[in-house]
């Protein structure tokens, strides 16, 4: 990008030399958007970023003559899914390159199918948006996925898993795979792509130095028409949709929510948990149940992290497992091996421990009120948990309880809850500790 041309986003937008800074402005501006860019008058490799509205964007971008524009992925921003494809020519010479892309799409539409819960299935075809910059040597597209009803992952560091599995798909099943430069045979998809606030290459750009721009592949199948606007071309390639806090979020068939079938005998199975790498998006609430459970184990941390779906007897609810401390307030003391986990209650704004252990079946710890801080972190963040969709958990017949649809809709068995219902006279939601449990704390 010129120097003309870098002048003039200043006129557009608010133009800052570091990442911090502008992510700073994005958060305090609302419908603002963040672009990096490189220019001229910078060093090779460096880069400023633009904080701009995409009205604003777009009418500045579609007229410039030169564009080196990505797009920058915010830390735990809600967001498509999206790869980054690639493979050099020299290496794979003989390569069936649609054949390749057909197998790579076949296997993320099956993987997609498996772990997550779809209202309608997921098209091989028109659900790609494919942008390509290919030349003589390599072969490279962007592909952003559109999954029904709009879902978004949570974000782009929460999809790294998901990823994970579609790579060791492609390498079990032998399809999509590639060589590299090493000789090593690797997917077709890029995995350094799902760092948090990752910069991604947006459609008509190309990289400083380099004449080829991403355009629309001749390939992709997205438009039934071809009277689609550059536009909404644009618009469909971002990997964070313009109004992506309106957007569901995705919904795990089996790791977001956990099924009542789990329950064996009153207890959890630890089977319910899936991994989940990704950090929480709520670091206050995580901060106070680790305060609470530092007492017992400094070096305490969070193992992992799920979302239950609101059903119609039960609001919204978060279930951290902790690593590096079992300690377990019904027996004053740690487990030796079975783990214990924590329940925040999103509605009544507490939370409290329960256990994997069959003899602690049905104990729930005292109900730790949340402070402030965590409680306006769930207020702000309501799009988490608010679009996952509601459980219904009246349905009795056996065919319901264990559909893949209907499976996950709490990690409570209702009817054993309402066993477990403290009294008021046991318990004081709006004090912090309960007198029973202050001995522990304070000694």
């Amino acid at each position: 990008m010129g120097s003309n041309a870098a002048t003039s986003l200043m006129n557009v937008g608010d133009v800052f030399a570091r990442q911090r800074e502008a992510l700073a402005a994005w958060k305090a501006q609302n419908h603002s958007r963040i672009f990096s860019f490189e220019s001229s008058q910078l060093s090779k490799g460096s880069r400023q970023y633009l904080v701009i509205n995409l009205e604003s964007f777009w009418t500045w971008y579609i007229r410039a003559t030169e564009r080196h524009i990505y797009e920058v992925i915010p830390e735990d921003t809600p967001c498509r899914l999206y790869f980054d494809l690639e493979f050099y020519r020299e290496c794979n010479a003989g390569l069936n390159e649609l054949n390749v892309l057909q197998e790579f799409c076949d296997a993320c539409v099956e993987v997609l199918s498996e772990h997550f819960v779809l209202s309608e299935s997921v098209s091989a075809e028109r659900s790609f948006h494919i942008l390509d910059s290919s030349n003589t040597e390599k072969f490279s597209a962007h592909m952003t996925v559109h999954l029904p009803n709009d879902a978004l992952f949570p974000s782009n560091t929460a999809m790294k898993s998901f990823v994970e599995k579609l790579c060791r798909c492609l390498i079990e099943s032998g399809r999509s795979l590639v060589f590299n430069k090493s000789g090593d045979c690797v997917p077709l998809c890029d995995m350094a792509v799902y760092s948090k606030n990752r910069c991604f290459r947006i459609y008509l750009s190309s990289k400083a130095g380099k004449d080829t721009h991403l355009n629309l592949a001749p390939y992709c199948r997205f438009y039934s028409t071809d009277d689609t606007s550059q536009k909404q071309m644009f618009l469909d390639s971002l990997v964070v949709p313009e109004h992506f806090n309106t957007h569901p979020l995705v919904i795990s068939q089996g790791s977001v929510s956990t099924s009542l079938s789990c329950f064996v005998s009153g207890a959890v199975s630890t089977n319910c948990w899936g991994s989940n790498d990704a950090e929480s998006p709520f670091p206050m609430v995580e901060d106070f149940i680790l305060e609470i459970n530092r007492k017992f184990k400094s070096t305490v941390r969070i193992r992992s992290w799920r979302v239950s779906p609101q059903t119609e007897l039960i609001g919204p609810q978060l279930f951290y497992q902790l690593h590096g401390s079992r300690y377990c307030f019904n027996i004053g003391r740690e487990h030796r091996s079975n783990h214990v986990y924590w329940v925040v209650n999103i509605q009544k704004f507490n939370c409290y421990q329960k256990c994997f252990d069959p003899d602690c079946a049905g104990f729930k710890s005292y109900q730790f009120a949340l402070p402030y801080f965590a409680r306006r972190e769930l207020e702000e963040k309501k799009r988490y948990y608010e679009n996952i969709g509601v459980s219904n958990t009246n349905d009795s017949s056996e065919a319901s309880k264990y559909s893949p649809t209907e499976e996950y809709d709490s990690f409570y068995d209702t009817e054993f809850d309402k066993q477990l219902a403290p009294s008021p006279v046991n318990q004081h939601e709006d004090s912090f500790y309960d007198p029973s449990t202050d001995s522990i704390f304070l000694k």
